[in-house]
């Protein structure tokens, strides 16, 4: 499973961290697997192909992988990152967006954007926690991010809310996406931002409702466009499943990707 990585990495993550991939298998009977990423990858996955790593459960495949940029060494916090994010998919089973059958590819794309930002919201906060170090990777990572779409008011919207929540002793880098929401000169999009934060916030555990309230602030074509639903765990070690709330008339496709870093 793990053997993919250098064991002086390995030995720099949390024990409880390093059972997850062997419970996972013990109550699903799949092997999480770790591989570089390949033009088979980029090609059946185009949104991902640039992240340094993608946890991917694939329920039609019965397979779960970690996909890994080639040449990139990751440090012990990304890795945790991961297992962190495959705890509460597979043991957990957290409920997720993801996004419908035959919808366009940007709206699937977007989809699990939205699900990834909300993910973040627990798991950033856990990595730091085991890796102080981790918080200034992420302030750069999200320093990028955001100058990459700062004409985005809507993904500027969850950025600054999500930077807020999971980043909160970062005010120079909350300070300047502020700054970016108020250049706009769009009280519409102040308005969202705030909305986007104190819903969420508000609903914080409560995957569930924190999903809801997200959905409530969407457009209608938006909404037509998930599903909210969770990974489940067949009995006996059988392989994995998923069950769904339909949104809409269609039913959601199967969820695949579960992070992007």
């Amino acid at each position: 499973m793990l053997n993919y990585f250098d064991k002086a990495l390995l030995s720099q993550i949390p024990e409880q961290l390093l059972k997850v991939p062997y419970l996972v298998e013990e109550k699903t009977g799949i092997s999480l697997k770790i591989q570089d990423m390949d033009e088979l990858f980029a090609g059946s996955a185009p949104g991902f192909s640039r992240a340094l790593a993608v946890l991917d459960i694939n329920c039609d495949e019965q397979a779960i992988t970690l996909w890994v940029a080639p040449g990139i060494k990751l440090a012990a916090h990304m890795i945790s990152h991961e297992l962190i994010h495959l705890r509460r998919n597979i043991l957990e089973g957290v409920p997720k967006i993801f996004p419908r059958t035959n919808i366009e590819e940007a709206y699937m794309t977007e989809s699990y954007f939205l699900e990834n930002e909300l993910e973040h919201l627990f798991i950033i906060p856990e990595e730091i926690s085991l890796f102080p170090e981790a918080e200034a990777w992420w302030a750069e990572h999200y320093r990028q991010q955001i100058e990459k779409v700062r004409t985005e008011q809507v993904s500027i919207a969850h950025h600054w809310r999500t930077i807020r929540i999971a980043l909160p002793k970062q005010t120079e880098l909350i300070q300047a996406c502020a700054a970016i929401i108020r250049d706009y000169d769009s009280r519409p999009t102040e308005r969202l931002a705030n909305e986007f934060y104190h819903s969420i916030a508000g609903a914080m555990p409560n995957k569930h409702e924190m999903i809801l309230e997200l959905i409530d602030m969407f457009p209608r074509e938006i909404v037509f466009t998930i599903g909210v639903g969770r990974f489940t765990c067949k009995p006996n070690g059988n392989g994995i499943g998923q069950e769904f709330i339909a949104l809409g008339e269609h039913l959601p496709r199967p969820a695949r990707f579960a992070h992007m870093l």
